[in-house]
């Protein structure tokens, strides 16, 4: 008994962040000596089981979000395009691009400064780009001989 007051006197110092209700909840549990230890202990539990539904839901809505199964589809389809596929199989496979442009691009050149590379040293003269979801931008790259060259995706 002595040890589990210990344990949620040392569980609030450990979780004390400066949020005071965080603290007051903590406080409140640790040190109400009126309530017994069986009740402290349901109190915790219920938090605790609250806190991962919470958190399940959370990531099950994330998941499930019509833009992001967009972006997870389409990157399937875009995983199939080979280097040296012709553009009118490109076409077929990922749907009509939504620009076609001459500089390659994705959702930002930091962090994706190899990528921007490897398609500055290919021979691609135009890039077909679909962009998905919130912020994801899918690149091929084709050449004169109507082959592709370069593939890239990628986001913020």
């Amino acid at each position: 008994m002595v040890f589990v007051n210990v344990g949620f006197k040392l569980l609030f110092l450990l979780s004390y962040s400066g949020s005071k209700p965080l603290s007051k909840v903590w406080y409140f549990i640790a040190f109400r000596h009126s309530w017994p230890m069986k009740k402290k202990l349901k109190v915790i539990a219920s938090f605790a089981t609250v806190s991962v539904v919470f958190v399940g839901f959370i990531v099950l809505f994330i998941r499930f979000m019509p833009a992001t199964q967009e972006v997870t589809a389409f990157g399937e389809r875009f995983a199939s395009v080979q280097i040296g596929d012709t553009e009118a199989k490109v076409i077929s496979l990922l749907g009509q691009p939504d620009a076609k442009e001459v500089e390659f691009r994705l959702g930002q050149k930091q962090g994706f400064e190899n990528v921007y590379a490897r398609a500055k040293a290919s021979d691609s003269d135009f890039y077909l780009i679909w962009f998905k979801g919130i912020d994801v931008v899918f690149t091929i790259g084709i050449n004169k001989n109507n082959g592709v060259r370069v593939r890239a995706y990628g986001g913020t």
